[in-house]
């Protein structure tokens, strides 16, 4: 799992490795998870830097895991999340979309087949002024003027020419759920 030291990656890596503890699951990220235990549970965990190419094809070098489960990811704080400038889109880009992309041939590069990417609700739409519930594929996407909204998007079309079984995953907060979705 890459980005599992993150918030939406850790609380994944905690899940699996109480749901399913027969399961060896290995973390890459920048920084490893905060709970000693969680790490002591890791197969592995591999310190990489996915803005890197040659950083991920290091790790997948000498490890092909069965499945790859893509959360690391990049999204802006406070007012940088509402930024229009250019360098920040590097930087939001670097991780979502050229991250996304070394991961991706990496893993194929040494035979995983199976991939899943996170993406986010934010790739239809970027209005924060209404709750969207059930956000689906059915869902147009390419209405996110937000730097974080258009490079998951991008990232996940990416992912879809790819020749291997992937799979998209568009969370959104539960939170703000109508109670007949809460648990969904």
């Amino acid at each position: 799992m890459t980005g599992g030291s993150g918030f939406l990656g850790g609380g994944v890596v905690k899940a699996l490795l109480e749901r399913y503890p027969d399961w060896r699951v290995s973390v890459l990220d920048i920084r490893p998870p905060s709970d000693p235990s969680v790490v002591e549970r890791l197969e592995h965990f591999f310190q990489a830097d996915i803005t890197s190419a040659d950083s991920v094809r290091v790790v997948f070098a000498g490890y092909s895991p069965d499945l790859v489960l893509h959360t690391a990811g990049f999204v802006p704080y406070r007012n940088a999340r509402y930024s229009k400038s250019q360098r920040d889109w590097e930087r939001v880009k670097a991780v979502n979309v050229d991250g996304t992309k070394h991961v991706l041939d990496a893993s194929l590069a040494n035979g995983c087949r199976k991939f899943v990417y996170t993406s986010s609700c934010t790739v239809a739409i970027d209005d924060l002024e209404r709750d969207y519930y059930y956000v689906d594929e059915k869902v147009p996407i390419g209405f996110a003027t937000l730097h974080y909204g258009k490079s998951k998007a991008i990232a996940g079309s990416t992912s879809s020419t790819l020749g291997t079984r992937k799979r998209v995953l568009l969370p959104a907060p539960s939170d703000h759920a109508p109670s007949s979705a809460q648990g969904m």
